[in-house]
């Protein structure tokens, strides 16, 4: 009996959803864990700035901080931003993986594709892409098709 109670007592932590969480966070690089912290602290513009640090993208910063106004758009409708809930990752190469993200709102969420290439130290991302329209964003993956 005794046996059967840790047995279950294991079956719940590995499937606690704590532990998922956890495993989950530890899937997203940290540059655009970096870049949702800056969102949540000081607005669109500086998680634009995280994101594009270090990366090809961070030679076109005017081009890249349009997005900031984008956003700045969608906050008027959507409220502001509140957190962010890992949707997928899929690995391209063992250097490269699109990591797919749903960025909750006050009143909708806004969804998220990165494609993050593995540096010579850390993780850079070499593009990104937001929409309010899932289907835009992961197609392949409403599809079935991952």
């Amino acid at each position: 009996m005794r046996n059967i109670i840790l047995f279950s007592i294991l079956i719940f932590l590995l499937f606690s959803p704590a532990l998922q969480a956890g495993a989950a966070e530890e899937a997203i690089p940290e540059i655009i864990l970096g870049g949702l912290t800056a969102y949540k602290k000081s607005g669109p513009e500086a998680a634009i700035k995280a994101w594009i640090k270090g990366g090809p993208m961070e030679k076109k910063e005017k081009e890249s901080l349009q997005y900031g106004a984008s956003f700045k758009e969608i906050e008027e409708y959507y409220g502001s931003y509140q957190k962010h809930r890992l949707i997928a990752t899929k690995e391209i190469a063992p250097t490269s993986r699109f990591i797919i993200l749903s960025m909750d709102f006050e009143r909708g969420p806004v969804f998220a594709r990165f494609l993050a290439y593995k540096g010579e130290k850390d993780w850079l991302l070499v593009s990104f892409d937001f929409n309010t329209k899932a289907e835009l964003i992961l197609p392949a993956l409403l599809l079935g098709k991952e």
